[in-house]
């Protein structure tokens, strides 16, 4: 291909819809096959996109892009998204992502909603063209919701029961074997989650072994004082599948450790 060297100083636009385009820049260069574009930066009326790297070849198929400066507002994209009129707070992002194609690798990932929210990660598929067989990771080092912030996203009941949510997790393996490891932490206590499973590429048919266990979680949150129990250390086992638009089937099982009751506690029921 020709050589590029072009160099976008003030683009700005306005679409009907509402989109507006405050300032857009960059330096778009090649290198044979080897595409990449340098400080490039697209401004919003209140938000603004800023990569150090972002390069694509043409004939590897291996590409990059990082970005440390990322804040979205919300109100610049309600006109296209119009859930997010839910959100009251910015959005930042911090990234790191790269790969050859069909793979894709996450390197790092830092999502931020205001002092509300919080997702630190990475992950990787190595074929997003054979999802059948495709190995996949995903990592979840951080994930903290406060109760403000699980309201803005999905606005369940009893959230300040559950105070701030605290998880970590990993998940790995392939679609037909998958691997999943997570621990999470509320108001109440403590829950460890153990799961393998596997689910075919449309999603509708699925199988699940999981094993979740908690010690000494309060109960009275959720029943009350006048039920007269307490905290609650168990293992419980699911075995779950559907089949296509099938019916659910779950068997459920499990252990109580102990239980606290009004009067003392009961042990391995």
């Amino acid at each position: 291909m020709e050589q590029l060297d072009i160099h976008v100083n003030d683009v700005s636009a306005k679409e009907k819809s509402g989109l507006e385009i405050s300032k857009l820049s960059g330096h778009v260069l090649s290198d044979s096959s080897r595409i990449r574009v340098e400080n490039l930066l697209l401004a919003l009326p209140n938000s603004h996109l800023a990569t150090e790297t972002v390069f694509y070849d043409l004939k590897t198929d291996e590409f990059g892009i990082s970005t440390n400066d990322t804040e979205i507002a919300p109100s610049d994209l309600i006109a296209f998204l119009p859930n997010l009129k839910y959100l009251d707070q910015p959005l930042s992002l911090e990234a790191d992502i790269n790969g050859k194609l069909p793979s894709v690798t996450v390197d790092k990932v830092l999502l931020t909603y205001g002092k509300e929210a919080q997702l630190e990660g990475n992950a990787f598929i190595s074929s997003y063209e054979d999802l059948a067989n495709t190995d996949l990771g995903l990592t979840i080092k951080k994930l903290e919701l406060t109760p403000k912030g699980i309201e803005s996203f999905v606005r369940p009941d009893m959230l300040d029961t559950l105070g701030t949510v605290s998880l970590q997790g990993t998940v790995s393996g392939k679609l037909k074997d998958l691997h999943l490891k997570s621990s999470a932490r509320v108001k109440p206590g403590s829950l460890q989650l153990v799961a393998d499973g596997r689910i075919d590429t449309t999603f509708t048919n699925f199988a699940v072994k999981a094993n979740l266990n908690t010690q000494g979680f309060n109960l009275v949150p959720f029943v009350g004082p006048d039920a007269g129990i307490g905290k609650l250390s168990a293992h419980i086992d699911l075995d779950a599948n559907q089949r296509g638009e099938g019916t659910l089937e779950a068997k459920l099982k499990g252990r109580i450790d102990s239980l606290e009751v009004m009067h003392g506690a009961v042990e391995s029921l």
